[in-house]
């Protein structure tokens, strides 16, 4: 759980970063399939670690608490685009490519005047 608590420090930061206050992020939640398996495996609930949590120690619940996490670490009016992803999943990869691919078009439209 450190590196999910130094992930969620560092996101913080990278959020309140003055250059970056308007831009919108793209948070990819990676090693889903990972996580699946140690929830199956560990005898002890999620909710020992983060005591607000008070859900399921399932994939989808679980899951969702951690997006709603580090969309908390945004102090400011922002779009954060959340995937999560199992990276050894091309497919799934190719998904993800293709929206941060309309996310970053959407943006550039965005800026510019023309949407």
């Amino acid at each position: 759980m450190n590196r999910l608590l130094d992930s969620l420090v560092l996101f913080e930061q990278i959020c309140a970063h003055p250059l970056l206050v308007r831009t919108p992020m793209i948070l990819l939640l990676n090693k889903m399939d990972l996580m699946s398996q140690k929830l199956k495996s560990s005898s002890e609930p999620v909710s020992k670690f983060f005591s607000e949590y008070q859900g399921p120690n399932k994939t989808k619940e679980v899951g969702s608490f951690f997006k709603n996490k580090f969309i908390a670490c945004s102090r400011t009016e922002r779009s954060i685009y959340c995937h999560f992803t199992t990276g050894t999943d091309t497919h799934q990869m190719e998904k993800v490519a293709s929206a941060v691919h309309i996310i970053l078009i959407r943006a550039a439209l965005e800026s510019t005047g023309v949407l």
